[in-house]
């Protein structure tokens, strides 16, 4: 597989944890099109570990280290540098395909972040 970046990395959200779970944003990529971005109910976001069963370990490897990620345990779980856990999504809004990297969780007591470390263009 062969992937292009084209979104960087945004913290969209920090509040209470309700919220965090209702979100929806759309996002403007450098190429254009526009995606959409949720993680309610976790409509399709998958562990991030699982993603090293569907690309090649050299993919894998560079995302990993161009989001800053570090893998925090014997489990295969990732983190950012915020200490939350790492997660992915792959979408197709028209004709092209994008991975998407999201961090998210409880940042303080109560207080809830979501990034969007990167998102990929997949040829």
């Amino acid at each position: 597989m062969i992937f292009k970046k084209v979104y960087n990395r945004e913290l969209v959200y920090d509040g209470v944890e309700k919220n965090l779970y209702h979100l929806e944003k759309e996002i403007l990529l450098i190429n254009g099109e526009k995606i959409r971005i949720s993680i309610a109910e976790n409509e399709n976001v998958k562990e991030l570990n699982e993603l090293k069963n569907r690309i090649d370990d050299f993919d894998f490897n560079l995302i990993i280290a161009e989001c800053n990620l570090k893998a925090s345990s014997l489990l295969g779980i990732f983190k950012n540098q915020n200490n939350l856990k790492s997660y992915y999504n792959i979408v197709e809004p028209k004709t092209k395909k994008y991975l998407i990297i999201l961090s998210y969780g409880e940042f303080q007591p109560a207080r809830y972040k979501l990034y969007i470390e990167g998102v990929w263009e997949i040829n």
